[in-house]
């Protein structure tokens, strides 16, 4: 059978721990009608195929042509020089079909990260199209390839998106609007408890906490925010957890800047591949403030995260559009830099199986990708948000409603659609400008992204051994539903609102209560496993599966979302071996549960979730 190459479509399979994209042998044509490089393509090389041996050969025979010489960009190969030439029959039809260069998208790769090569991201490669050939041209010629299409897992175009916010203007947020802010707004911030930030412009982040202040045209609804006062009573974060921002680029000077200053970490700029991943355009300067601005320290704003370090890595140029090649290489960089949450206020349409394949690596790392749903008021899935191993965060304005239209245009409001996860505050959303302080407000799902990646990370602050799951599960469990309209947000998970808007402080608490029930004692030597807790969630009962080395004491407790214990489900001596026990969760309301598995000298927990 001729097999055929696919541009577009991928799928993930379900049968390990996590996986990379695989593909259908389809050329999808709509794929080809996405925004993307003229010129540009990726490519994914089939492990232990022949042209994987003549693209490593190339590699070791041919000089180097590279851009700027950064260890951060690969180098680039021209596949003309050794065309028609026996030993390299593969890459000469890649070049008899409109391929002149080929450049490793991942280099240098450490060769024991073995999550970076079960994903194959050091078979991945930008091809550049020889003089008089364009991207879908070639792509359709490489699909009706024959040996090259069977040498490749995927080839697709290069894809373009964009930031998902736009600038409002400065009118809300000079000195003289400040100064004419409601007096009543401003006793109603000095009465909350201590921990409401001295910051001058706090005074208008309705979207941390909203007093009814106007903003915009809009009076706001008291209470309707991410409710963060009461969170920062509980942790403002710690300097162990790292928060990549992946966008245009750290505001200039903000090393010096007093809500960043010691904090930014050494990033990078894969729109002009050099270490300076300064912002041109203004998106990543917002985005990065309304995540992670130091509070409480009497200039400027409030970020959610006060404390953790900042990975600034530049992905969208001066016009906030980026290649998805510029996207993949800076998740690699970000979680090889050891970033625990990655925040992508960034959406491109094309479906791309080498930016899942980016997402899917970041997951088995353990890192928590966080990205907007983009701002077209339909159903269209954007990516990466569109991805299973992405938290989708849609907006709010400042009356609770779906962010339709946003400030910037009668036509945009947020997407929606089923993989949406939470809705958070995205109208009218103040940050820094990029080259001065300046605050200004921007709107767009680019804005309510950064409100959860904080949240995110005060969350791994109390608890630093969340997984991706459990994180979903506290943030839907915790998010208050029915905040919209009765025509769009229905009781439990919705399209247009999902689970509902996210609860920083019932969020942070979950996370606390969960690391109150893991005091966990490492030994040495064999370890009770705990394999499975299925099914998560469950109705009725959860059995838990697991495997003691050597005869132990077996307690396993559940708990109320506020480490309260609950149940003693078991309390005996087992014998060596595999073991099931049944928690029966019947006659319990709908909500999430801690559980904690003391074996021995071990003890594990997690989270249950019981849906009526």
């Amino acid at each position: 059978m001729n097999t055929r190459i696919h541009v577009f479509i991928p799928m993930v399979c379900s049968v390990v721990l996590f996986f990379c994209a695989a593909s259908f042998p389809i050329l999808a044509q709509e794929s080809l009608t996405h925004p993307a490089h003229p010129k540009r393509m990726l490519l994914k090389v089939k492990a232990q195929s022949a042209l994987e041996a003549e693209v490593q050969a190339l590699k070791a025979a041919l000089p180097v042509q590279s851009r700027k010489g950064s260890s951060e960009v690969g180098a680039v190969w021209n596949i003309g020089e050794i065309a028609g030439q026996q030993s390299a029959p593969i890459l000469s039809l890649a070049h008899g079909v409109g391929i002149q260069t080929l450049q490793q998208l991942c280099p240098n790769l450490d060769h024991t990260n073995k999550e970076a090569y079960q994903c194959g991201l050091d078979r991945i490669y930008v091809a550049e199209c020889r003089s008089g050939y364009e991207a879908q041209g070639v792509l359709q010629a490489i699909a009706a390839s024959g040996s090259l299409a069977s040498s490749l897992e995927y080839a697709e175009p290069d894809y373009i998106g964009s930031g998902g916010g736009v600038f409002a203007g400065e009118g809300d947020n000079s000195e003289q609007v400040m100064e004419k802010a409601d007096d009543d707004v401003r006793k109603n911030v000095a009465k909350l408890q201590s921990l409401t930030p001295n910051d001058p412009y706090f005074v208008q982040q309705w979207g941390l906490q909203n007093t009814g202040q106007r903003i915009g045209t809009k009076n706001g609804s008291i209470g309707v925010d991410a409710n963060l006062t009461p969170a920062w009573s509980l942790t403002q974060g710690v300097d162990s957890i790292i928060v990549a921002i992946l966008d245009s680029g750290q505001p200039v000077g903000a090393a010096a800047m007093p809500d960043f200053a010691g904090r930014l970490l050494e990033g990078y700029d894969y729109v002009n591949n050099d270490a300076d991943p300064t912002d041109d355009h203004g998106h990543g300067s917002n985005v990065m403030s309304i995540a992670t601005a130091k509070g409480n320290n009497g200039v400027g704003i409030a970020g959610v995260d006060w404390k953790c370090k900042i990975l600034s890595v530049k992905i969208l140029n001066s016009s906030n559009s980026g290649q998805y090649s510029w996207w993949i290489n800076g998740i690699r960089f970000a979680v090889d830099k050891g970033a625990k949450v990655l925040n992508l206020s960034v959406g491109g349409a094309g479906r791309s199986s080498a930016l899942e394949d980016a997402i899917i690596y970041a997951h088995s790392k353990g890192a928590i990708v966080v990205a907007c749903m983009m701002n077209t008021n339909n159903n269209v899935p954007y990516y990466p948000a569109a991805f299973t191993e992405s938290i989708a965060v849609g907006a709010i304005n400042n009356q609770g409603a779906r962010a339709v239209p946003f400030c910037f245009s009668t036509t945009s409001g947020s997407n929606y659609g089923a993989h949406l996860l939470v809705v958070a505050p995205g109208e009218q959303i103040s940050g820094y400008r990029n080259t001065d302080g300046v605050v200004t407000n921007w709107c767009g799902t680019s804005q309510a992204t950064p409100i959860v990646s904080g949240i995110v990370s005060l969350m791994l602050s109390v608890q630093p051994r969340l997984t991706l799951d459990e994180v979903r599960t506290i943030l839907k469990n915790t998010a208050i539903d029915g905040v919209g309209s009765a025509s769009e947000d229905v009781p439990g998970w919705d399209m247009y609102y999902g689970w509902g808007r996210v609860n920083a402080a019932a969020a942070v608490q979950a996370a606390k209560a969960l690391r109150v029930m893991s005091a966990v004692q490492e030994t040495k030597g064999g370890e009770p496993t705990l394999e499975a807790v299925y099914p998560n969630p469950t109705s009725d009962e959860a059995t838990f599966t697991f495997t003691l080395p050597t005869a132990s004491n077996v307690k396993l407790t559940t708990y109320t979302m506020l480490g309260a214990p609950l149940q003693t489900v078991v309390d005996n001596v087992f014998s060596a071996g595999r073991h099931q026990l049944v928690w029966q969760s019947a006659g319990l309301p709908s909500g999430v549960y801690g559980y904690r598995l003391e074996a021995g000298s071990k003890t594990q927990s997690g989270l249950v979730s019981v849906v009526r």
